[in-house]
């Protein structure tokens, strides 16, 4: 069993539960699940949305290659649909360490 089939069956999505919800067919999750299609970003952020990971998880091939995307790609991507959880938790928790060291010494 490959990742994406744990993850599908962890959701207990049949294929033909996931691709009715991606607007997909069967025969389409089947051909992404065993490797024999790579899906575009759009699908493949659909199908992590519904497995409820982060995309480069399943689809390794979409991880960016700059260290972080900036706000106005994000803007961008989340207006067009696609999931920004996973980056906007990031932002979040850098946003809290820096409160942190900025706060004053102890004398």
């Amino acid at each position: 069993m490959n990742l994406f089939q744990y993850l599908r069956y962890r959701k207990a999505f049949t294929q033909q539960e996931l691709a009715d919800r991606i607007n997909k067919s069967k025969a389409y999750i089947s051909r992404v699940e065993l490797g024999k299609r790579i899906p575009v970003f759009a699908d493949a952020d659909l199908i992590a949305l519904q497995l409820d990971v982060p995309v480069e998880l399943i689809f390794p091939q979409y991880i960016r290659r700059s260290r972080w995307p900036n706000w106005k790609e994000m803007m961008y991507l989340r207006s067009e649909g696609f999931n920004m959880d996973c980056y906007e938790q990031v932002v979040d928790s850098l946003e809290r360490v820096g409160k942190r060291s900025e706060r004053p010494a102890r004398e």
